[in-house]
Order: C-alpha cells, then structure tokens, then sequence
C-alpha cells in the first residue's frame, strides 16, 4: 500500500500534505524522508499526537515544513495551510507582463526599460 502512495506522489502535483508520525505500515518521518529525497518541495505539516521537543525537532528537521500537535483547533489548522499557500504562490510564481521589459513579481513591477520599480503601485527609490 505505501508503495502506491509514494507512486502516486511521483504522478500527481500536491500543494499541501498532511500526516502523522505514527501511521501503519510505514512512520511519518520515513515517509516524509522518501519524500524530500526524491526533491519534492510540496508544503508539509506533521499533525501528531507525539509533543515532545525532540519529536517536533526531529520533524521539522526531516524536512517538515510546520508540525501542529494533537488535539488541534481546525481553525488554526487551516489558517497555517492558508498562510503557507499565500506565501507559496507570492514568491513561487514569476509573471511578466506582454513587454518583456516590464516585469511583475506579485506586486513587485520592475520596468528595465526606464530602471523604475514600484511595489504595490508605490514607487521605490532605488540607487
């Protein structure tokens, strides 16, 4: 079974993952190794019941990206994957605009035709 679900992480494009330290058949932290190894970069919360300062460490050091402990509020759940998800897509994603001379970074408009740069339509003074 675990295989299958390492094979359809290869397949499929995920924005958010989400599990345990203690699943069957194979822990949370070798997954989550097998995961990193193979490069993927997908945002990852550990949601576990094991609150010791070594285990929370030990997590976020295999390549965690946030760790929450059981019980959990939902609220404050999806307020971390909401948070992680705007982060993710602000600086993960590079537009240029039709002239290829002007480009936008979310918010962040550099013009290489006239050296401007304005965030959020506010002018930088730049040197």
């Amino acid at each position: 079974m675990v295989k299958k679900q390492l094979k359809l992480l290869k397949k499929n494009a995920y924005d958010v993952m989400i599990f345990d330290i203690m699943m069957p058949v194979m822990d949370g932290i070798t997954a989550l190794k097998k995961i990193r190894e193979s490069g993927d970069k997908t945002y990852v919360i550990m949601l576990t019941a094991k609150s010791e300062i070594d285990n929370k460490v030990t997590g976020l050091e295999s390549g965690a990206d946030d760790y929450l402990t059981k019980p959990f509020n939902p609220l404050e759940l999806a307020a971390r994957v909401k948070t992680q998800l705007r982060r993710y897509l602000r600086y993960n994603t590079n537009e240029t605009i039709t002239n290829q001379q002007i480009y936008d970074f979310n918010g962040l408009m550099i013009n290489n035709d006239n050296h401007k740069c304005t965030l959020y339509d506010q002018p930088l003074n730049l040197t």
